[in-house]
């Protein structure tokens, strides 16, 4: 009976935790926050700076924003490559779970989208 006793009071104490962490959004982190990432690609500045984003976001495990983020950089700069492979790579959530159905297809063809390059310049900057 002890023991059940711990047990109950340990599974409260462990609902608690979780039930305070409901409240984290990652739509309050600021850029400070993210962190700072150097990735050089060979896209135009502008799309430089919208990638390196995508990328913090995505090591942020905020996978639907980095997604997001990636597609916005491949619209601004269509000869960027990397942009599909961000996009691609935001699709990944092996840390939480098998792939969804039809990511594999999305991805491989954005992974398809950056081999073909639609004229990408392939060096980098």
């Amino acid at each position: 009976m002890r023991k059940l006793t711990w047990i109950l009071w340990i599974v409260a104490g462990l609902s608690c935790i979780a039930v305070a962490d409901e409240g984290h959004h990652h739509e309050e982190l600021t850029q400070e926050q993210l962190g700072t990432v150097h990735f050089p690609v060979s896209c135009t500045p502008e799309a430089q700076k919208g990638f390196e984003k995508g990328v913090a976001l995505l090591h942020s495990f905020w996978y639907e924003e980095a997604e997001k983020a990636f597609a916005d950089v491949g619209q601004h700069d269509q000869k960027c490559a990397m942009a599909h492979w961000g996009e691609a790579s935001s699709l990944w959530h092996e840390l939480w779970g098998p792939a969804e159905s039809g990511d594999h297809q999305t991805g491989g063809g954005g992974a398809k989208k950056g081999r073909q390059g639609e004229g990408a310049n392939r060096s980098r900057t």
